[in-house]
């Protein structure tokens, strides 16, 4: 499929990927946090702002790159590649962890 159906099946809540890409690697979509949520430490910091102070988290397309170390492990602000926009090999796969 094209980029642009592979963005609206993510957005969708469909996980997709490239045919390229190795098995464990998938573009889905995160909503956020519109309304707020109180920060943890390494936000706070990165903010130089008090634990718990509430911040927004606007909805993004984020990166599973697999299980590194025994963890789920994914990228937060996929941003595509112009070969990713250019091919028609996007698919939408099983939802899946990893």
């Amino acid at each position: 499929m094209k980029f642009s159906e592979a963005m609206e099946a993510c957005l969708r809540g469909e996980h997709v990927r490239r045919v390229t890409w190795g098995p464990a690697m998938y573009v889905y979509s995160m909503p956020g946090y519109p309304d707020g949520i109180e920060c943890n430490e390494a936000t706070a910091k990165s903010l130089n702002i008090p634990v718990g102070t509430k911040v927004r988290c606007m909805p993004y397309l984020a990166v599973m790159l697999g299980v590194l170390d025994g963890m789920p492990t994914f990228l937060p602000g996929y941003t595509p590649q112009m070969t990713d926009m250019v091919t028609d090999d996007w698919e939408i796969i099983e939802k899946r962890v990893a």
